[in-house]
C-alpha cells in the first residue's frame, strides 16, 4: 500500500464561477457554482473546512491571464476533485 504524501492542490476562483463554461475553466457543476467567486470567498470556505492553505494574490490563471484573480494552495492528502467538491458545497452554503 502506498503511503499518503502531504501535498498541495491549486485552487482558482474560476473553478467555482457559474458564469464560466467547463471549457473556460469551471470544474464544478452549475448547481455547485456561484456568481463571480473571489479569493476571499475561497479563503472563507477553506478556513471553515479547517484546511491549511496559502494565498498567492499575484498569480493569474493561464486561461484568463489578463484577469487578476489570485489562487489558493491547499495542503492535503485528499484528491483534488474531492477537495474542489467540498469547497464548492461550502461556498454555496456561505452565499445563502
Amino acid at each position: 500500500m502506498k503511503r499518503a504524501e502531504r501535498r498541495f492542490v491549486v485552487l482558482w476562483p474560476i473553478y467555482f464561477d457559474r458564469g464560466k463554461s467547463r471549457s473556460e475553466g469551471r470544474k464544478v457543476a452549475k448547481s455547485l457554482a456561484i456568481e463571480r467567486p473571489s479569493l476571499k470567498d475561497l479563503e472563507e470556505a477553506v478556513k471553515s473546512l479547517k484546511y491549511e492553505y496559502l494565498i498567492e494574490e499575484d498569480k493569474k490563471h493561464p486561461a484568463s491571464w489578463f484577469e487578476h484573480q489570485g489562487r489558493l494552495l491547499v495542503y492535503t492528502e485528499e484528491k483534488k476533485s474531492k477537495v474542489i467538491k467540498k469547497i464548492a458545497e461550502k461556498l454555496v452554503l456561505l452565499r445563502k
